[in-house]
């Protein structure tokens, strides 16, 4: 009996993850249509990466 309440536990864990990157991913659609600023070093040119994005799309002290 326990082992089936440990695994429906872990399945509710599973479900949240699962929820979170939902959530993450659609955070990063954001972060990929995000305008780029023009500050600082011009970004390289298209496509961009997303560790790109991320450095240029973000104020640098993270």
């Amino acid at each position: 009996m326990k082992s089936l309440e440990k695994r429906m536990s872990d399945f509710k864990d599973f479900k949240k993850a699962q929820k979170n990157l939902k959530e993450f991913e659609k955070m990063m659609e954001l972060v990929k249509n995000y305008p780029i600023k023009k500050s600082g070093p011009a970004p390289p040119s298209p496509p961009y990466t997303i560790t790109d994005q991320c450095k240029y799309s973000f104020p640098r002290n993270i």
